[in-house]
């Protein structure tokens, strides 16, 4: 690389930021599904937020999506009784404008084609009058109902001074398929940097690693809005594969093969688009083969 590590994670998150007509996309839609729940839901009082990865500044374009809370207000039956009724309320207004389908406990929203949308809708219930502690309805696992805040959330992430390392560490999951939450993900990275959250990207990001290769079963997460959440199952699942790709990621550190672990910068790629193209005008002139078998090599 013709920059230094420092610049080249950098401008990996660079390239990563949202385009405005994304953003605009989202803030949009975000927009359009708050007012048809109002006007499907004109009796009931209910605040709608934009939370997720939007609200804790995480985002990467690769994989991105807003949550869209629905909370309907303590005492309000309006959208149902039970947290099961609100959230299939909730749904079934959803369902009359969009394709949706289940999470555990949000509304995903699907275009007409089946594509992800980009939003997810999480219907709850405030705990009280307060408008801070929320129970959310879990359409899986043991448990029927959760509880959690928002704002401890947003906060925890947002304010953890490694907001930049924590999206490489999320575009780096999503390039190797490793199956965990997004939440407990970010947990991971604040709780491993705690020590190194002063340092400089590159010394964050191999710290991380080595923290996911050497230690990957002594760590832990817990939930700062609620402790008595279950998240070690989630991060249990994804053990093994944050270690395996921990462990080729630093391999291909050390061989100062950072793009192996992050990708390339779209002018490093234009630059070996370029010497390519000289190379081959400089190149003899060869007859391709009508059977294509170079493609078979």
């Amino acid at each position: 690389m013709n920059m230094t590590t420092n610049q080249y994670l950098w401008k990996i998150l660079e390239e990563q930021e949202l385009t405005t007509d994304q953003k605009d996309e989202l803030d949009n839609l975000a927009d359009e599904v708050e007012t048809h729940l109002r006007e499907q839901l004109p009796d009931v009082s209910m605040t709608i937020k934009r939370a997720g990865s939007k609200a804790k500044n995480t985002m990467v374009c690769e994989s991105y999506d807003l949550d869209l809370v629905v909370y309907v207000h303590s005492g309000e039956e309006g959208a149902g009784k039970t947290l099961e009724e609100i959230f299939n309320r909730v749904r079934d207004e959803l369902g009359k404008k969009y394709f949706t389908s289940q999470k555990t406990s949000a509304i995903r929203l699907m275009s007409t084609s089946g594509n992800y949308m980009h939003v997810d809708v999480v219907p709850g219930r405030f705990f009280d009058e307060t408008k801070t502690d929320t129970w959310l309805h879990r359409t899986t696992g043991d448990k029927a109902r959760l509880k959690t805040n928002l704002k401890v959330h947003i906060v925890a992430i947002r304010d953890s001074g490694v907001v930049s390392l924590i999206r490489l560490m999320k575009l780096w999951a999503k390039r190797n398929n490793i199956s965990i939450p997004t939440f407990v993900l970010e947990l991971l990275c604040v709780n491993v940097a705690s020590d190194v959250k002063g340092k400089n990207l590159e010394n964050q990001v191999v710290h991380v690693f080595e923290q996911f290769r050497d230690n990957v079963d002594e760590l832990d997460v817990v939930d700062p809005a609620n402790s008595n959440n279950g998240l070690t199952e989630a991060l249990d699942s994804a053990r093994t594969a944050i270690q395996s790709h921990a462990t080729w990621a630093l391999n291909y550190i050390d061989n100062d093969k950072w793009t192996s672990v992050f990708g390339t910068v779209k002018e490093e790629k234009a630059r070996a688009v370029v010497s390519l193209a000289a190379a081959a005008s400089a190149a003899p002139s060869m007859a391709t083969k009508p059977w294509g078998c170079d493609d078979l090599n």
